[in-house]
Order: C-alpha cells, then structure tokens, then sequence
C-alpha cells in the first residue's frame, strides 16, 4: 500500500526514536509498534542507513552510518555520528531552563502514574542546566478537604457549577479518586442517592465544600484518558492528486486504499471534530472529489456556496461604497 511523504516520515521519526531512547531495538518489535511488517520497516530505514551529506563548509562526506541494522536484526543508534548529534544537540541554558519548568508543570499536573519518558527527559534538562530548580504548583481550592475525605472513607458535600447545565447544584460525594491530568484536578466520586455511577467533578468548578459524615468503601478507580479523542474522529473518503495529500491542514491521517491513472489515489481521510473537518474539505482542490459518505460531499459543496456567497456579498459592499 503506497503511503504519502508525510505518514513515511511519521513512522520513520518514531522508529529512530525508539532506537535512540533504547540504544537497540529488534526491527520485529520496531515493526509492531509502529503497525508495519518488517520488510516495509526495511524499505522505510534504507535512505537513511546509508547517506551523503554536506557539513556546514560545504564539503560532501561520504557514506556514514547513523543507524545500524546489526546481523542479529537489531536498529542501533552509534554515538559518534553526526546524524544522531543534531538530533540530541541540548538546548541553550535559557531554553533548557523554559522546557525544565514546562516539564515539571505538567508532571505535576496529570495524573500521578509515573512516566518515565518525561522523568528521563527533566534528568537529561537537569543535567543542562546543572541546578537544582524549585517549581511550585498550586493546586486549586478544595483539593486538600477532596483528598482527606477520600482518605478518611468519608462523603464530601459540594456545591458545583455544573459546565453542562450552567447552573450550581448540591451534591454529597463519596470521593474514590482524587487526582489531576493536563492541569485539571478531578474528584471522581459517586453521587449519593444517585444512579450509582462514578463521575468526574473539576475541582476548580466546586464553589463551596465541606465534610460528610456518611461512610463508603473505596473502589480502585483508573483516571479515564479524556485526550483520547477517538470518538469524534470524522473519516471520508477522496480521490485526488497524491501530491494533495501532503498540502492538506493537518492535523490529519491519510492512508492510500490505491492508486488511480494520471498520478491521483483514492485515500481514507481522518480528522478530529467538525469544524476541522469543514477546514479540510474545503481545502481539498477543485479536481479533488469526496467519494464517501455522500452527506460530506454535499457538505462540502454548501461550504463552498457559502464561501462564494460571502466573497461576493463582501465585493459587493466595497464595490458600493466606492465614490
């Protein structure tokens, strides 16, 4: 199945990733992750096993390896090459010390899995700027009342500005997980009197809280991934120039079902939400043509009449408003 520019270099960066990170990895295990068969793993890593290049004086090298492919069938990243070093360059003092700070942030604001890829990356950040550097988050009010209550087996009674309703309504919680993800911190608690079912409750949204006397027994509860934005996932399918593919607003995810005469694909086209989705397919060039389902085709027609409509609405006024 032939892939566009984009998607090769999307599954090259992540297989030189786990190449370097690792040291080593197995082209079999490369292969799964990144959901190739190995032999189109091959095909991927042949350009840049074996390069030429110009340093910054211009004179040519010839072939170097930055990757090696070992007789056992492992990716290997070797220290002294050149390509690896512009990879793994560190940061200047000033920008190391942003990404420090950006990266201690955000380990303390999701939720408190550990992650060993963001621990290595501060460890290496660290090492840069050779201090040790103090960041203070503060998490929002209640948090503290949410996490003794928890503690103690004991409800919370809360005030809630509810997003959905608008409006501030009474609950009493039995608090089974405190804990925080992308800067948010959530209660998941299960509403007394309710339908049984455990919810999520953004702390900074409670107005008023206090202690509960009623008694629970905790459940293990996991934090739910809410950046897992599957579902709103939109999938159409176009036929077009293959060169198109590479031009259109990402983000997206493109996959070639096959390849038409004249240099056009037929391909699956996936996009998060709606307002992306009327970006893309207005985006799509005139000799582009929206083959599945056919509501997004007329879709893309009334998004086109309304974009005309409005240039000419636009043309009009400056037209009747000249002297």
């Amino acid at each position: 199945m032939a892939r566009t520019t984009a998607e090769r270099l999307r599954l090259l960066a992540r297989v030189l990733a786990m190449a370097d990170e690792r040291q080593a990895v197995r082209l079999t295990d490369a292969a799964a992750e990144v959901g190739i068969d190995v032999e189109g793993l091959r095909e991927l890593l042949e350009p840049v096993l074996y390069l030429e290049w110009r340093d910054p004086l211009g004179d040519l090298h010839g072939e170097t390896r930055a990757f090696l492919v070992t007789e056992d069938d492992h990716l290997v990243v070797t220290d002294e090459h050149w390509l690896r070093g512009l990879a793994s360059k560190p940061p200047d003092p000033p920008s190391a010390l942003r990404l420090f700070t950006a990266g201690v942030v955000l380990q303390a604001a999701t939720s408190r899995q550990p992650s060993p890829a963001l621990d290595r990356a501060l460890a290496k950040l660290s090492d840069v700027l050779q201090a040790d550097v103090v960041v203070h988050v503060e998490p929002p009010p209640w948090t503290q009342l949410c996490e003794r209550q928890h503690r103690r087996r004991r409800t919370l009674r809360i005030r809630y500005l509810s997003a959905v309703h608008g409006e501030v309504r009474e609950h009493e919680l039995e608090p089974h997980l405190v804990a925080s993800k992308w800067g948010n911190w959530y209660v998941l608690g299960r509403i007394v009197g309710g339908d049984g079912a455990i919810r999520p409750f953004r702390i900074d949204r409670i107005v008023e809280a206090e202690a509960g006397e009623r008694t629970f027994e905790p459940e293990e509860v996991e934090l739910p991934d809410w950046w897992d934005m599957s579902e709103h996932e939109k999938t159409f399918v176009a036929r077009l120039p293959a060169r198109d593919l590479d031009r259109l607003p990402q983000p997206n995810r493109s996959i070639v079902s096959r390849e038409l005469d004249g240099g056009r694909v037929e391909a699956e086209i996936t996009v998060i939400g709606e307002r992306h989705l009327d970006h893309v397919l207005l985006a799509l060039s005139p000799d582009s043509e929206v083959v599945w389902p056919q509501e997004w085709r007329d879709r893309r027609r009334a998004l086109a009449r309304a974009l005309l409509e409005r240039y000419e609405a636009t043309e009009n006024a400056a037209f009747s408003s000249r002297p």
